[in-house]
């Protein structure tokens, strides 16, 4: 597993330069679908984690969901397909503060495809599995809690 940041990544490839996945440019899709939610710690630390210790944005190709992508940062994390033009699938967006690390934090999601419900738990499940093997590559392969904070 390797990830990339943004430009290199489709520059390498071949591909248009990445935009620039703003709330500007998000705003630029109209949801289908607008949920409240409220994201399990477990989810919300690795991927905050994740952004602190390999950068913001962080744009992550999900392997256990074939063609997503992931584009993480303190604002949003966008799922798109990159084989329909980078169209956004979901957002989770808006994250609210919270009273302790310990704790679940409300969001909102996004759903902009009339089949995006089908990815929502898979897909924190995948992005969770990819950003603990990112961490786990980056440092070291012991039986090390990579997730800890402390760290």
């Amino acid at each position: 597993m390797e990830f990339r940041l943004n430009q290199d990544y489709y520059h390498a490839a071949g591909w248009p330069v990445l935009k620039k996945y703003s709330s500007d440019w998000l705003n630029q899709y109209t949801p289908l679908r607008i949920q409240p939610r409220e994201l399990a710690k477990e989810d919300y630390n690795i991927v905050r984690l994740g952004i602190l210790r390999l950068g913001r944005p962080l744009d992550l190709e999900i392997e256990d969901i074939n063609g997503l992508r992931c584009i993480l940062d303190d604002h949003a994390w966008i799922f798109i397909d990159p084989y329909i033009n980078d169209m956004p699938l979901l957002a989770w967006t808006n994250f609210k503060p919270r009273d302790s690390i310990n704790a679940s934090i409300a969001c909102e999601l996004r759903l902009y495809h009339i089949h995006a419900g089908l990815l929502i738990s898979k897909s924190l499940v995948a992005l969770q599995n990819t950003l603990h093997g990112l961490l786990q590559e980056k440092y070291g392969n012991t039986n090390d809690d990579v997730t800890n904070i402390d760290r």
